[in-house]
């Protein structure tokens, strides 16, 4: 069975130490941490690809307002359609609860005809 994605943190010790990955059994897995991977990491942050991330972590630093949240709405669908576009986004929502923000995913992975939701 053949490796689809790197898991991290890699691991020093083990059969194979760096090398543990997800299966293709796994690759719904593989596919959540590639979406938390762009949701997560700020543009300009990885040197091989400036653009790459959506930097969700600004926001819980800026006052949630209607406007920013649509504009990390636009910021989010179009990361991932560049980094992840082997998956369908069916449903997105950012939600500022009192001093948190939801974000709540929803999407298939066509491939395997898989749903899958992310709730950050």
């Amino acid at each position: 069975m053949s490796i689809v994605s790197i898991k991290f943190p890699i691991e020093k010790s083990g059969i194979n130490p760096g090398e543990d990955g997800f299966s293709e059994k796994e690759s719904a897995q593989a596919v959540k941490f590639n979406i938390k991977n762009v949701l997560l990491t700020s543009p300009n942050e990885l040197l091989f690809d400036l653009n790459f991330g959506v930097g969700l972590k600004e926001l819980l630093f800026e006052f949630p307002t209607d406007e920013k949240l649509n504009e990390y709405r636009s910021r989010i669908r179009t990361g991932l359609q560049v980094y992840c576009p082997y998956i369908d986004v069916l449903n997105l929502s950012l939600e500022a609860l009192d001093e948190s923000l939801v974000v709540r995913l929803e999407y298939e992975i066509p491939q395997t005809e898989t749903i899958e939701t992310l709730q950050l």
